[in-house]
C-alpha cells in the first residue's frame, strides 16, 4: 500500500519528503538556512583569496591557510546538514558516520593550530610558518579520518547487514564513540 506523498512533495522517494513537506516545514527551514550559509560560506572564501593579495604582513598571510580550511570546514558542515535531513538509510548511514567527525575534527584542528600561533605571538615568539600550521591542521585532522575509515571499512566489509539495520541506540552509542578523538580536539582548543 503506497501512500500520497505530502503537499508539496512530487514524485520523489519517501526518504526525501522532509525536504519539501509543507506540513512538517522544520526541514525546509533547516535547508534554507544551510543554503545561506553554504552561499555566505562560499562569498567568505571568494573574498579571503581577493584579500590574499592586499595582506602585507607576513605574520598575517601565514594565518591565511588556518583561515581556508577553517572555512571548508563550515562549509562542509552546512552541506551535511542535508544528509541529515535525508531519511537515514544506506547510503546516509555511512555519509553521517564518516563525514561528521572529519568536518568537525578540520574545524577543531584550525581552531587548536590558531591557539598554539596565537599562544606563541603572546610570548614574544615569531609566528609558525604557513608550511607547519598546515601540517598541525592535516596531521590533527588525519587522525579523524583515519578512524572513520577504520570503522567504515571494518563494518561495511564484515558486518555490513548488521551495520545497515542497527538500531536506534546501537547506531547513537557507535556514533558518539566516533566523536570520542573530536571532543579531546574540543576540550584542548578549549
Amino acid at each position: 500500500m503506497t501512500t500520497s506523498p505530502p503537499l508539496g512533495c512530487g514524485s520523489i522517494g519517501a526518504d526525501y519528503y522532509l525536504l519539501c513537506d509543507m506540513e512538517k516545514a522544520w526541514g525546509i527551514v533547516l535547508e534554507s538556512l544551510a543554503a545561506a550559509g553554504i552561499l555566505i560560506t562560499v562569498f567568505l572564501i571568494c573574498s579571503l583569496f581577493f584579500l590574499i593579495c592586499k595582506v602585507q604582513d607576513n605574520s598575517k598571510r601565514h594565518m591565511i591557510s588556518i583561515y581556508f580550511f577553517f572555512l571548508l570546514g563550515t562549509l562542509g558542515g552546512f552541506g551535511l546538514t542535508f544528509a541529515f535531513i535525508i531519511k537515514l538509510n544506506d547510503r546516509t548511514r555511512p555519509t553521517r558516520f564518516f563525514l561528521f567527525g572529519v568536518i568537525f575534527a578540520l574545524c577543531f584542528s584550525c581552531l587548536l593550530t590558531h591557539a598554539c600561533n596565537l599562544s606563541k605571538l603572546v610570548r614574544g615568539r615569531k609566528p609558525f610558518s604557513w608550511r607547519v600550521l598546515l601540517l598541525f591542521i592535516v596531521s590533527f585532522a588525519l587522525v579523524q579520518v583515519v578512524i572513520s575509515i577504520e570503522y567504515l571499512v571494518t563494518m561495511l566489509v564484515d558486518q555490513r547487514e548488521e551495520f545497515l539495520s542497527m538500531s536506534r541506540e546501537n547506531t547513537n552509542k557507535d556514533f558518539v564513540m566516533l566523536l570520542i578523538y573530536v571532543l579531546f580536539l574540543m576540550a584542548l582548543t578549549f
